[in-house]
């Protein structure tokens, strides 16, 4: 069972003394909730459980919070005993009206039938108190000129004393039990209850009765010991003048508000996780990302924030002022990314339906509860593809939902699917092709100029709208559809592996919204969301190639073409020249480079080299598409390497990584490099390979490409992190030439043990 539903009753149970108080007439209702959750629990019902929690969290929000300044009785399994000592009837009576700054207590006896007020209806028993364990010390109220009246029923006496005198000035000591009833219709103003030092037996009373107007007491601190302190959770709300409940009106402004507090009415959602909690006790910096759909952020508000969670409060509420789009979407919302510290404690995503102008207020029955442990983490799924007499078969595996479905799709066939590619890929050719890039040479280090800056954000535009076509063209297929729409609902970072040897489909350029409609939000984009890798079919042979792969020659064989800098005269660093630095360097940090000429590389390929290839084979060299579909390796005669080169030649060993950053790469269709993927994997037999899904840039192919090498080489990422690792750093500078990376491998595979 999880943690949460537990630790949500250990909390009722704590503060039960404090919920009497609050929930009154509900506390019946309170109590048959919290015995069914505790029943739920037991059994292992972790929905009902969860669906309890949530009519719990409804109901005490529904009632008044208590004011601090309330009478809070520590050790409650001590106070609710019965008195021995005590008649039937007998005891104190909380008093809470409305307006009062402090609670007060008036008797409630049955032999004096002196009426209790009538708010709330507690009465707390007390136990008696024998020989010298307690003491009681009162004052009267300086505007009460009656004496006090105040029956005292000691421990060893079976009478009570109905009429003991008090000045009205501190009175003296009397062990035993004391009573309070009122003295000429007048309550006293004000009683604080304590508990007993630690060893003492019972309970030890003080009792201060004092004029508000003019004193204040406070216990003594080493007497005193603070309640627990009330529940609070992390919760969204909507408010504004577009807000409808749990929606937004068509075109209307709401603010989607992140806060830390006791559960409200009007609350959304609940975010819950172990470092959550951690967080409400200890404090820490909470930041907040936050990817509308639907919606864009009114005002150039930063699309992530943070705030100091502070003595159970965030100082200040996170705020996103939201600004709906002009069509009705029911599956409008917002992906919310937390972390605390700096550390990811996961995503989700926030349904914030676009309604009718004229709708109704929209609220969930019950608010809906996010535990970022379970909930918030990343998860896999499979999508496969298979090609039968011109016809696609599609299978879809959600591994944590357990959804899943095989059909035929009615609509898209693998002609119609590579058709849709070319034309993305037509649809993006201007991005590689900009002539910023000539200038704009190392992406990591670089800050783009403001004039660079707008033609990034023009590449991000076109990448958007090529990506909302091809999704348009994927989701026609009913079929499909649900398939994708289902990936486009996972958390961050879950792994999406497909599985086929038919069609490519450049995945991480994937836009599920129209950014002719919205703003453009580079986060939504599949390749920064999700960790895709591509295998193929019935390759039985790759759980135990990954071992081989972890167990082979360590670092990387560089096959670089110098013939690339004699496009780049004049431009620093040169693209080609750059990699025998990054060599050096990988060098010192114990990560062995060989680097091979062209003559070399091609022996290495075919299998006829002076050395063994290592488990990271790097080309960076020109491609050719079209009809010649080939690498080009630099040298003289022309130095190519076609699929067909490779068929028939001895595998490498140690089962490799081949990195195919070639500035052309992209521009093979989308069954010849699958075929070229085949040959590597087939005849070579690679763990796999990483390209790219469309041409590039060759300064910044350089960059990323040494960059991926880094972090996969020295064991810190696995192959997909690593390749998800830099398309995010690059988002996050603007620049998007990250997502034209792709991988055909397993994304689990690691360099290093």
């Amino acid at each position: 069972m999880g943690t949460r539903e537990t630790q949500f009753l250990r909390r009722l149970e704590r503060d039960d003394l404090r919920l009497r108080i609050q929930l009154k007439e509900a506390w019946a209702e309170f109590t048959a909730l919290k015995q069914a959750l505790r029943q739920a629990l037991d059994h292992g019902d972790t929905a009902q459980a969860r669906a309890l929690v949530a009519q719990i969290r409804a109901l005490i929000a529904s009632r008044p919070q208590p004011s601090r300044s309330k009478l809070t009785l520590t050790r409650p399994s001590l106070v609710l005993k019965r008195a021995l000592a005590a008649k039937p009837g007998a005891g104190f009576v909380i008093l809470a009206a409305p307006g009062r700054t402090k609670p007060t207590l008036a008797q409630q006896n049955a032999r004096f039938r002196t009426p209790a007020r009538p708010v709330p209806p507690l009465v707390i028993h007390m136990p008696s108190i024998g020989g010298d364990a307690g003491k009681a010390r009162f004052q009267s109220t300086a505007v009460t000129l009656a004496t006090p009246r105040l029956p005292i029923l000691t421990h060893n006496a079976p009478h009570a004393e109905t009429q003991p005198r008090f000045s009205k000035s501190l009175g003296g000591d009397h062990r035993g039990f004391a009573y309070i009833q009122q003295a000429d219709s007048k309550a006293f103003d004000e009683i604080l209850a304590q508990t007993a030092l630690p060893g003492h037996r019972g309970l030890a009373f003080q009792l201060d009765l004092a004029d508000l107007e003019h004193t204040a007491p406070e216990l003594p601190a080493a007497d005193t010991s603070a309640g627990p302190p009330p529940t609070v959770d992390f919760q969204f709300r909507l408010e504004g003048t577009g807000a409808r409940g749990s929606a937004v009106a068509l075109g209307g402004e709401a603010d989607l508000v992140f806060f830390l507090g006791a559960l409200r009415a009007d609350s959304l959602a609940v975010a819950s996780g172990a470092q959550l909690e951690q967080a409400i006790e200890s404090g820490g910096s909470l930041g907040v990302m936050l990817v509308p759909v639907g919606y864009d952020l009114r005002d150039g508000t930063p699309c992530r924030q943070t705030a100091q969670v502070v003595e159970r409060r965030l100082e200040p509420e996170i705020r996103f002022p939201l600004k709906a789009g002009r069509l009705i979407n029911p599956a409008a919302g917002a992906w919310a990314y937390l972390d605390l510290d700096g550390v990811q404690l996961g995503s989700f995503f926030l349904e914030l339906p676009i309604v009718a102008a004229n709708a109704p207020v929209v609220m969930a029955a019950e608010v809906r509860h996010i535990d970022l442990d379970s909930d918030g983490q990343p998860v896999g799924a499979q999508l496969v593809f298979r090609s039968q007499g011109g016809a696609l078969n599609v299978s879809y595996a959600n591994n944590a939902s357990g959804y899943g479905d095989t059909c035929a799709l009615p609509t898209l066939s693998p002609a119609s699917v590579e058709q849709a590619v070319a034309v993305f890929k037509s649809s993006v050719d201007s991005v590689p092709s900009d002539a910023l890039w000539s200038y704009l040479t190392d992406p990591f280090q670089q800050p783009p100029t403001s004039n660079q800056q707008k033609s990034l954000d023009g590449m991000f535009l076109t990448i958007a709208r090529a990506g909302w076509a091809l999704w348009a063209t994927l989701t026609a297929d009913p079929d499909l559809a649900k398939f994708l729409h289902d990936i486009n609902a996972l958390p961050a970072n879950s792994r999406v592996s497909v599985i086929t040897n038919s069609i490519f489909i450049p995945w991480e350029m994937i836009y599920p919204e129209n950014p002719d409609a919205l703003a453009v939000k580079p986060a939504l984009l599949w390749g920064a969301r999700y960790l895709f890798h591509t295998t193929l079919p019935q390759d039985s042979n790759i759980a135990q190639d990954k071992k081989a792969h972890r167990n082979s020659t360590p670092g990387a064989s560089l096959c670089v073409n110098p013939a690339i800098d004699d496009d780049f005269a004049g431009v620093s660093p040169l693209p080609a020249a750059s990699h025998h630095a990054w060599a050096a360097q990988a060098r010192l940090q114990n990560i062995p480079c060989d680097e091979a000429d062209p003559a070399a590389a091609r022996a290495l390929l075919l299998g006829n080299g002076a050395a063994p290839s290592r488990k990271w084979i790097y080309l960076f060299c020109h491609g050719l598409g079209g009809a010649g579909n080939a690498i080009d390796l630099g040298g003289t005669p022309p130095n190519l390497i076609q699929p067909a080169s490779l068929a028939g030649t001895p595998p490498f060993d140690g089962r490799p990584i081949v990195f195919l950053n070639s500035c052309g790469s992209g521009a093979h269709s989308a069954l010849a490099l699958t075929n070229f993927y085949t040959a590597f994997r087939r005849d070579k037999q690679a763990l796999g390979l990483v390209t790219t899904s469309c041409p590039v840039p060759a300064t910044t192919a350089a960059a990323i490409g040494q960059r991926i090498s880094s972090l996969y080489l020295d064991g810190s990422h696995d192959l997909a992190a690593a390749l998800q690792a830099v398309r995010l750093e690059l988002i996050a500078r603007n620049i998007p030439i990250g997502l034209f990376y792709t991988l055909h491998a397993p994304g689990d595979v690691r360099a290093r043990a």
